[in-house]
């Protein structure tokens, strides 16, 4: 996904205290790793050097991780929807 993806789809709200971690995950759009063809997650040492160079402490890295890798098992979901079909 990437930022174009992002315009295109509805209006939805997000909470205060999940804004940083949905601007973070919007900003990995173009760190999807790929197999065979196939989106299978994002590449994880890019998401810490967003985290390093937003300069979020680093005990706040699980936190932040744990909001990403939902947004991230979502966006799989759709990603699979279109390429596949439900």
């Amino acid at each position: 996904m990437n930022e174009a993806d992002f315009a295109k789809q509805s209006v939805c709200e997000v909470w205060a205290e999940h804004w940083d971690a949905v601007m973070l995950f919007a900003e990995c759009g173009t760190q999807w790793r790929r197999d065979m063809g196939y989106v299978v997650g994002l590449d994880y040492t890019a998401v810490k050097t967003l985290l390093e160079i937003r300069q979020i402490p680093s005990e706040q890295w699980a936190e932040y991780l744990e909001k990403i890798q939902i947004m991230e098992a979502a966006a799989l979901d759709v990603i699979w929807e279109r390429n596949h079909g439900k």
